[in-house]
């Protein structure tokens, strides 16, 4: 959908509520825009004002919430409600999990509930995959789009392997662990780390989204908004509302604009505040979500302040090298973009360094000349595919005057000599003509020539089934004498070249005699 075509369904919209005497768009055609179209609230809210009109919010987010409860209850995942009971069986009654991994990879804690195939235990042995219940933990758990933390559990006589973090119901943060050595017991204290490099990688990402985020509005507009994303240790993955696709020199100016901001080492400050509070300072929220009172507000210098409870870069130097490796629609209004940062964009640039260098080996070229290489190739396939082209419609346009370019045909015993004078052709038209001529026929011998440049051409072609009583290189050779040259090939088709053109009538008359003594002898 593009922004016109938005525009005019707006517009439309106005116009019928305006004819039915209405003051207001409903929250069922404001929702129809949104959801449907991808058409930005914000912006919709702007015209539908301009109109002397308002939209009625109270409708729209009834709209949202019910959409939102379909989709959950379609979810086959692990949203809250359709867990197994046994979640919420094991926190009850115990305190919700405090999380220390904003201001430490590390804390000593106390496992308050153990679950194993789907059963509270209290206690489980080394080779079991369990989902333990933390006092407290400086594992993030899965939500808001990033991922949670891997690490390790640990005491003197216990070690698991943590693959994954979850949360249910929002307060408890269950740890999903391999147990590799000895057994752990409800009560037990143990210390919970994090892989700290992941993390990073993880942070540098995120931090890497709030700078796209921002960068998106500033080139493209301030219609753009976040709508989805994903951030990983390897990449991030940035869902925005646009109409149309970015160009190439757009998206390069989005990529550099996020860089510099890289460059000029922004701090990057989390605080909490008031809701009210976050939203005076400008603070970006996602539409449609719901905030609780007090929220986490991540700044970065002047350029980006949004809400998130993710775990961020200290300062925007921090992220490295930041590197868009694709962008593109997904639903009507919607686009994205794939990013990698730090390590990942180290990794991913080496990899193309490495593709270049193997494509300038293929091309015997370095890989600096390569686009000038390339160039010239485009350029040479051009020629050959026209020349190619040309060559098919001769060789149409002959194929029904093909009798005209006979010159003899005779039968000896059961294989039939056809021979032709192409006149002025080139040798490549002569291959292409025997081949042709050659694929028509069985138990044949097809000799054409032709003159060029001052030389005669001759080419010969036998057919398969009679290659092992008559070869054409023996053929070539007798017939190229003839016009003072030489020539060769395979035994089905032998091409040659002479310097007596004059001949190569004489040449022609004689084949089916050179033929007949060949199959004699």
């Amino acid at each position: 959908m593009t922004l016109a075509h938005g525009m005019n369904l707006l517009a439309e919209t106005i116009d019928s509520a305006k004819a039915k005497g209405a003051s207001s768009i409903s929250g069922e055609d404001a929702f129809k825009l949104y959801d449907t179209y991808g058409f930005p609230m914000d912006l919709a809210t702007e015209i539908v004002e301009d109109a002397g009109m308002t939209i009625d919010m109270a409708g729209f987010n009834e709209q949202m919430t019910a959409q939102k409860e379909k989709a959950r209850k379609s979810w086959k995942g692990a949203g809250p409600d359709t867990v197994s009971p046994v979640y919420a069986e094991a926190a009850k009654g115990v305190p919700d999990t405090v999380f220390t991994g904003y201001e430490s990879p590390v804390s000593q804690t106390k496992v308050l509930a153990i679950i194993k195939n789907d059963e509270i235990v209290k206690s489980a042995t080394e080779g079991y995959e369990v989902e333990i219940l933390l006092e407290k933990t400086p594992f993030y758990a899965e939500s808001g789009g990033q991922v949670s933390d891997r690490g390790v559990l640990s005491n003197e006589s216990f070690r698991a392997v943590v693959s994954h973090v979850s949360k249910h119901k929002g307060n408890h943060w269950f740890h999903k662990a391999k147990i590799e050595i000895g057994s752990v017991e409800t009560g037990d204290e143990v210390t919970a780390k994090i892989d700290e490099d992941r993390r990073q990688d993880i942070r540098r990402n995120h931090s890497a989204t709030h700078l796209l985020h921002a960068a998106l509005r500033q080139a493209l507009g301030g219609h753009v908004k976040q709508a989805g994303s994903l951030v990983e240790d390897g990449r991030l993955r940035f869902d925005y509302t646009h109409f149309t696709a970015p160009g190439k020199s757009e998206i390069a100016r989005i990529e550099r604009m996020t860089n510099e901001k890289i460059m000029e080492n922004l701090n990057i400050v989390t605080e909490e505040k008031d809701i009210e509070e976050a939203t005076k300072a400008g603070a970006m929220a996602l539409f449609g979500e719901k905030y609780g009172d007090r929220v986490r507000v991540v700044t970065m210098g002047d350029f980006s302040v949004e809400l998130c409870g993710g775990t961020h870069t200290n300062s925007s130097g921090d992220i490295g090298l930041f590197k868009i490796i694709s962008e593109g629609g997904v639903a009507a209004g919607v686009r994205r973009i794939e990013a990698v940062t730090g390590r990942g964009a180290l990794d991913f640039v080496r990899e193309l360094e490495n593709e270049r260098f193997a494509v300038g080996d293929a091309l015997k070229s370095p890989a600096v000349d390569l686009p000038e290489k390339v160039g010239k190739l485009v350029d040479k396939t051009r020629e050959l595919e026209k020349e190619v082209k040309r060559l098919k419609e001769k060789m149409t346009n002959m194929s029904s005057e093909v009798e005209t370019f006979v010159t003899a045909t005779k039968q000896i015993g059961d294989v039939t000599v056809t021979t032709y004078d192409l006149q002025n052709e080139d040798m490549e038209f002569i291959r292409g003509f025997i081949d042709n001529q050659r694929n028509e026929k069985k138990s044949s011998v097809v000799v054409a020539g032709s003159k060029q440049d001052g030389k005669a051409l001759l080419a010969v072609g036998v057919t398969k089934d009679i290659t092992e009583k008559i070869q054409a290189g023996k053929i070539i050779k007798e017939v190229a004498a003839m016009v003072g040259g030489g020539g060769g090939g395979r035994p089905d088709f032998a091409q040659a070249g002479g310097k007596s053109p004059e001949k190569l009538k004489e040449a022609l008359q004689a084949v089916p005699s050179v033929i007949e003594k060949l199959l004699k002898n």
